[in-house]
């Protein structure tokens, strides 16, 4: 499990983690490990134990940092019990479930149905990948997040496409109208950084920002813009500044 840092676009200060999985062998991604899981009928036992892992780990990070967690829309109706370790969580923490816009919805109402009862417990609600799925803003209207993560396929050369730009800015002013935070994901040069953060992000996350790191003895990775400031102060432990600067390496 390693765990990404989402930054604060005014600041640049980390204000939360998403928690991606990793496995042993380097031959296949993540996506086809979970993509082979639910071909077995298995994706509910591996993204359930990818969740426990994510919030046990993430347990000692400290108390005011979000965590992001994922879960397929099949996981969520096939295994009512995954949700327990959400509001469990959710109690000590800001607990952000990400429902990927990739993946079609099926049973919907039941979905629907274990997002509004997290909801009601304090998980907010994300729709990841917004702008890479089929269903357009059909998932949008249907799930009514609170948080909506722009792809990096739309911020990826977001500096130099127009067309890219305007999408994001549409999407922005259509999430701020209805109070939902907008994070850009895929954030990997200063240009994309400078135009997002004119375009009106609220939340950014990409390498550019800091690369997925394993949490070390339980404290989160730090982000690229700490390390770079770190490094620059005049007062901090060095080993501090050693310490930030390894694990934003990854």
């Amino acid at each position: 499990m390693v765990f990404q840092p989402i930054v604060d676009a005014a600041d640049l200060n980390v204000v939360g983690y998403e928690a991606l999985s990793r496995f042993p062998t380097a031959t296949a991604c993540p996506a086809e490990w979970f993509d082979s899981a639910a071909q077995s009928g298995l994706s509910g036992a591996l993204e359930g134990a990818a969740l426990l892992s994510a919030l046990n780990e993430a347990a000692s990070f400290p108390p005011g940092m979000f965590l992001a967690v994922n879960l397929s829309p099949a996981a969520l109706t096939d295994d009512p019990l995954l949700a327990e370790p959400l509001r469990h969580a959710a109690r000590h923490r800001r607990i952000i479930l990400e429902v990927s816009e990739r993946t079609h919805i099926h049973e919907i109402d039941t979905v629907l149905t274990r997002v509004n009862d997290l909801r009601g417990a304090g998980v907010v609600i994300a729709l990841d990948d917004v702008g890479a799925g089929q269903s357009g803003l059909r998932q949008v209207i249907t799930v009514r997040p609170e948080m909506i993560k722009i792809d990096a396929f739309v911020t990826h050369d977001i500096d130099t496409d127009p067309l890219r730009a305007a999408i994001a800015a549409g999407t922005v002013t259509l999430a701020e109208q209805f109070g939902m935070t907008v994070v850009f994901e895929g954030v990997e040069s200063d240009a994309e950084l400078r135009t997002v953060r004119r375009l009106g992000a609220h939340l950014l996350q990409g390498y550019h920002l800091g690369r997925p790191a394993p949490a070390a003895h339980g404290t989160p990775p730090c982000s690229e813009h700490s390390r770079r400031t770190e490094a620059s102060a005049t007062l901090g432990s060095a080993d501090d500044r050693r310490h930030c600067s390894r694990v934003a390496r990854g």
